[in-house]
């Protein structure tokens, strides 16, 4: 079994937005993941939930990147609840050098078509509050305050069953 892949790109960049559906490959979703280490302020290997989280991910998550001659960014995602009809941003990290190139929107734009593809009708994600720069990077791409979700961090989340774009 080969990846699957959907393209695009966006009006603001040339760069290609790929799909790699869950399966075999682990291996490739840990080497995506470590490729954008340097998008986060706590690099993901030095996480202290980094081994449970990648086991998670490499069970069931979506892994959906950007690239240009590498890997620009990444998000990694579920949308398997058909119960809620939920999908779940775990992580999204763009590399430094391709930040601010409209890399993180097609990222979401493309987790958008996987999650109503797979019959979800909305996205959820966690961000720590003290990160603006995401909060309002979230709102500006359709995400909205949802509830708290810890002492440090809210949900946010975005109805797409009725997406017009």
């Amino acid at each position: 079994m080969h990846p699957q892949f959907s393209g695009g790109g966006t009006a603001d960049t040339d760069i290609p937005v790929h799909c790699l559906y869950f399966g075999g490959f682990c291996k490739q979703k840990e080497q995506v993941i470590r490729l954008c280490d340097d998008a986060f302020e706590q690099p993901f290997g030095e996480r202290e939930d980094a081994l449970l989280l990648m086991q998670k991910i490499n069970s069931a998550a979506e892994i959906i990147f950007a690239y240009a001659e590498s890997v620009a960014g990444y998000v990694a995602m579920y949308a398997n609840d058909y119960s809620s009809r939920t999908a779940y941003i775990t992580l999204i990290g763009v590399r430094p050098e391709w930040q601010r190139k409209a890399i993180g929107s097609s990222l979401l734009k493309a987790a958008t078509d996987v999650a109503l593809e797979k019959g979800m009708e909305r996205i959820l994600l966690e961000v720590r509050d003290d990160n603006r720069g995401a909060v309002s990077f979230y709102e500006k791409n359709g995400f909205r305050y949802w509830e708290k979700a810890g002492d440090k961090s809210s949900y946010m989340i975005r109805d797409i069953a009725s997406r017009q774009d």
